[in-house]
C-alpha cells in the first residue's frame, strides 16, 4: 500500500510559467497559478552495513527537503494548500547502496523515481534518477546526504520535468 505524507507546496504557473516566476513578475500576470506538493512513499526498509543502518524514510525526508529548496531556488514560491488544480510530485527511494572500491574512492549510490500527477491522479511524468557520493573520510550518513544532494541536482536539471511543473508541454511530446 502506498501512503504519502509530509507535504511541501510550491507555486506553478501555466503557459510562460517558469520565466514569469523567475522574473518575479507574478503580480501583473494573467496566468492562473496552480499549486503542487512534494510527497514521498513511506517505507519500512533500512540501509544497513554491519551495525550501521539508516531508515529509508529519513533519507526520503532529506530528499523531499532538498528538492523543495532546489525548486524554490528555481523560482517556485510556497503557497498554502490547494485542492483543485494542484500537481503532486511523488518521490520513491528505490535503493541506497554502498559503493566499495579498491582503486577509486568509495562512496554511496542512491536511486529514486519521481512521478508527477495531476489533481485527478493521472500520471503526467515518471522518470528514474541516480545520485552518488565519492569522497573519503566521511560518515556513512554524510555520504548518503551528499548522494541525495547529487540526486536532487539531477532532478532539478531535467528540463522536461521543469517544463511540466511550469505547465508547459515538453517539446518532444507528441500531440
Amino acid at each position: 500500500m502506498t501512503q504519502f505524507h509530509n507535504v511541501v507546496r510550491c507555486l506553478i504557473l501555466t503557459g510562460a510559467g517558469l520565466a514569469v516566476a523567475a522574473a518575479g513578475a507574478l503580480q501583473g500576470s494573467s496566468e492562473p497559478a496552480r499549486g503542487c506538493h512534494i510527497t514521498y512513499v513511506k517505507s519500512d526498509r533500512k540501509w544497513r552495513l554491519g551495525f550501521q543502518n539508516r531508515p529509508y524514510n529519513k533519507t526520503s525526508e532529506y530528499f523531499e527537503k532538498q528538492l523543495g529548496l532546489a525548486l524554490k531556488e528555481k523560482g517556485f514560491t510556497s503557497l498554502p494548500a490547494q485542492e483543485n488544480g494542484s500537481l503532486e510530485i511523488a518521490l520513491e527511494l528505490l535503493e541506497v547502496s554502498t559503493h566499495s572500491a579498491v582503486i577509486k574512492k568509495p562512496g554511496m549510490d542512491v536511486s529514486a523515481t519521481v512521478t508527477i500527477r495531476n489533481e485527478a491522479h493521472r500520471t503526467l511524468f515518471v522518470k528514474g534518477y541516480r545520485g552518488e557520493s565519492r569522497t573519503l573520510m566521511n560518515t556513512y550518513g554524510h555520504l548518503i546526504d551528499h548522494a541525495i544532494e547529487d540526486l536532487t541536482r539531477h532532478v532539478v536539471a531535467d528540463g522536461e520535468l521543469v517544463q511540466i511543473l511550469a505547465g508547459q508541454k515538453p517539446t518532444d511530446w507528441a500531440n
